[in-house]
């Protein structure tokens, strides 16, 4: 699996091109080891909030199911994509041993590396 470093416009319109489709949203803690849990998660449609697009400055406000997240400020994005296939989600380092991951089309799970 490649892991492409993204820069903030480009993970924020990576999500944007999604809007309107299905996708999981999860926030992973690393516990000790390999092991991880995720003390959220949710499913459904991806939706933007905010202001209309574009704007001078894009936001990264977005709602999923009951869930609502905002990668605005968020640097250390990483587009998630197996080799030769077409992405799959994007991955924001919240802090160390800490991520938000949004997954669409089939549902994979990202490995660890």
């Amino acid at each position: 699996m490649n892991r492409h470093a993204l820069t903030r416009d480009n993970a924020l319109l990576a999500l944007h091109d999604r809007f309107g489709r299905d996708v999981e949203v999860t926030v992973e803690v690393e516990k000790m080891g390999d092991s991880t849990f995720a003390p959220m998660r949710a499913r459904g449609t991806l939706r933007h909030h905010g202001g209309g697009w574009p704007h001078d400055d894009i936001v990264g406000l977005y709602d999923v199911g009951e869930a609502s997240f905002d990668v605005t400020e968020m640097d250390g994005a990483r587009l998630l994509a197996d080799d030769d296939e077409p992405p799959y989600g994007v991955s924001f380092e919240l802090a160390d041993g800490v991520r938000l991951i949004v997954v669409w089309g089939a549902q994979k799970r990202p490995d660890r590396s």
